[in-house]
């Protein structure tokens, strides 16, 4: 299920309490970006597989405001076309090591920043 912009910023405390599900393969990734959103007040779920993503994401008791995951879980693979279909209406941010534009699967808009 997901939740229009209006419903979440309405909410008591937002962005507080934001539902994030983190699907990261990379166990010192998945556990760094965890802590960090936790330290937030994010209600983190963590999956380690596309696979398990996309259980999560089919429980009717399940509910997520945000998709983050690597452009790997996105990419062009059986796997990957799954859960571009169960996240189709899920904002998704896309995490990468190496912001290479072509490396982002499906991409729309890619924004590159530099640290100052």
């Amino acid at each position: 299920m997901v939740q229009q912009l209006c419903a979440l910023t309405g909410r008591p405390q937002f962005p507080a309490g934001l539902r994030v599900l983190l699907c990261e393969c990379c166990q010192t990734s998945r556990d760094a970006v965890q802590a960090q959103l936790q330290a937030q007040n994010y209600v983190v779920t963590c999956c380690s597989s596309i696979s398990e993503a996309v259980a999560a994401i089919t429980q009717a008791e399940a509910s997520f405001d945000v998709l983050l995951t690597s452009a790997s879980a996105l990419a062009a693979t059986k796997e990957g076309q799954k859960l571009r279909e169960h996240v189709k209406d899920l904002p998704t941010v896309v995490m990468m090591d190496n912001p290479n534009p072509e490396e982002v699967s499906g991409r729309r808009l890619l924004i590159r920043t530099q640290a100052g």
